[in-house]
């Protein structure tokens, strides 16, 4: 299943996916290796000599595609560097980075003609974290750097907790910010967040699976958030929860429930 950014699912779901976006791997297969390859300046939105594709195939202008693609990679950090002020380098640093390491997701050899080979998909998912961390530690020291591996690494939980947020706003309890990272942080320890938030077009066994998944992991995820957040948000949270794990009870005979209760 592929995201409105082009991303596919990794750590959540290997093995039910390949972790290859099909935007990349279309294009991918029309031009050679060196033409898909990262320059500074396609991650800085200026002008490239390389032709680009569109999700639809068709050449389209490079100045376009970068431009798109950096205000894309503005619009995902917004929060970040709104907590974390960086100099322009330093941000055109993190892009070029950011841009590089999607390239190097969308050409994983992790996808066999015998299946998905998970011993590779790990080999490269290494080698990626070691070539994002070669690039930005020394410019942006050991504290910033960490900083943005968590934001990265939390972006399914904060577009989970995003939505939950919203909710609670509307019913009158909004998340405080240090609530809100409290929240992200629980999400993230129990592995817990809903990727269906960020697909267009989910299928029905898609919706079923993290459906289950979620359910799993319900009674972790309500005993944490019930030291950070008040009854009514702790309301808020367990409706949005009961939509979301609904394909999971439907499954069951009876539309039985495992009967937990908080």
């Amino acid at each position: 299943m592929t995201f409105r950014d082009g991303r596919v699912i990794e750590d959540w779901q290997a093995g039910v996916n390949s972790p290859r976006s099909a935007v990349y791997r279309d294009s991918a297969r029309q031009r050679p290796p060196s033409q898909i390859s990262a320059t500074r300046s396609d991650a800085q939105g200026d002008a490239s000599p390389t032709a680009a594709y569109t999700p639809t195939g068709h050449a389209a202008s490079s100045r376009v595609v970068s431009q798109i693609r950096r205000q894309n990679f503005e619009k995902e950090y917004a929060a970040f560097f709104a907590k974390y002020p960086v100099s322009k380098e330093q941000k055109d640093l993190i892009a070029l980075a950011n841009f590089n390491d999607s390239v190097a997701r969308s050409r994983s050899r992790a996808q066999t003609t015998n299946g998905f080979d998970v011993k590779i998909y790990r080999e490269e998912k290494q080698a990626r974290e070691r070539q994002f961390e070669e690039t930005l530690r020394k410019p942006l020291g050991d504290e910033l750097f960490e900083a943005l591996v968590y934001y990265r690494d939390t972006k399914s939980q904060r577009y989970t907790v995003d939505t939950i947020a919203a909710e609670m706003k509307a019913s009158g309890c909004a998340l405080s910010t240090e609530t809100y990272d409290k929240l992200v942080r629980i999400f993230k320890d129990k592995n817990a967040s809903s990727f269906l938030l960020q697909s267009d077009s989910p299928s029905s066994d898609f919706v079923k699976l993290e459906a289950r998944m979620l359910a799993e992991k319900e009674g972790a995820v309500m005993g944490e958030a019930a030291t950070v957040l008040n009854p009514q948000q702790m309301d808020v949270l367990k409706q949005v929860w009961s939509k979301w794990t609904s394909p999971a009870r439907e499954g069951n005979s009876g539309g039985e429930t495992d009967g937990k209760e908080y």
